[in-house]
């Protein structure tokens, strides 16, 4: 029986919603990322400042003494003359390039990167005497191949003390790949020649820096070399700037091979 005046109501009794079930569009869930995965690559400015600067006065110091032909023996006269600046030019260049592109959130990281900027400071040095005089200088490819054996020998054994398994590894095959580039290197030159001594010294460091970012990356940066190199060749000589039997410095060929490797690992 209803009473006169009442009439029943829907919505009378409010039926709660859940909040998982809210129709709003304004809320959104906030998933905190891991510190580590946030800009791991980015350099701090003032350390990129300051490794940049050290990079700028290290090439300036080999600039001027390729300039006051320190490289060269009593006998030598300079194949042809680099233009002014490209040794301070291309330090800083290489060096901007490895530390934007290679990782170093960790210790090991960081040492390897250390070890990368020393061979592409020194190999770039390297290069531009070999370009000049057709001969890489002992005086560079002798202590950087000790040095850049030593260095990841060193980060190898810390590594593996400190149950660093990745970073040991790694550096165990650069070590070997440092170790086996000169012999290979010397192989060839007994037996297909072309391939200077200075050249297998200077394979033991690119060898190593090569290695630690892997097998496929060491065959690719002495593969990119030959292609530079042959590519090169067979634009001189349709140029006419050479002959079939003109001799070719394979240093310059070899450290960018390197660099574009190491770039795209």
């Amino acid at each position: 029986m209803t009473h006169p005046g009442w009439s029943p109501s829907l919505s009378a009794a409010p039926v709660p919603v859940p909040a998982s079930t809210s129709l709003s569009t304004s809320a959104s869930i906030a998933v905190p990322l891991p510190a580590s995965n946030v800009a791991s690559n980015a350099v701090a400015p003032p350390v990129a400042l300051l490794v940049l600067t050290l990079a700028l006065v290290a090439g300036i110091a080999l600039e001027r003494r390729h300039r006051r032909g320190r490289h060269l023996r009593p006998e030598e006269i300079p194949v042809r003359r680099v233009p002014t600046g490209t040794i301070t030019t291309a330090t800083v260049v290489v060096t901007g390039l490895l530390l934007d592109t290679l990782p170093h959130d960790t210790p090991a990281a960081r040492v390897a990167l250390g070890l990368h900027l020393v061979v592409a400071v020194a190999g770039v040095a390297a290069c531009v005497v070999d370009a000049a005089v057709h001969r890489l200088p002992d005086t560079i490819t002798i202590p950087l191949a000790g040095v850049t054996i030593v260095g990841f020998a060193t980060l190898g054994a810390v590594a593996a003390a400190t149950s660093q398994e990745t970073a040991a590894l790694d550096a165990g095959r650069a070590l070997l790949a440092g170790l086996a580039a000169p012999v290979v290197f010397l192989l060839l030159t007994l037996t297909i020649g072309g391939i200077g001594l200075g050249d297998a010294k200077f394979a033991c460091p690119l060898g190593a820096v090569l290695g630690w970012h892997g097998w496929g990356c060491v065959v690719e940066g002495f593969a990119l070399a030959w292609v530079l190199a042959g590519l090169t060749a067979a634009w001189w000589l349709l140029r006419r700037r050479a002959h079939r039997d003109s001799p070719l410095p394979l240093g310059p060929f070899l450290g960018a091979g390197a660099l574009l490797a190491v770039l795209a690992a």
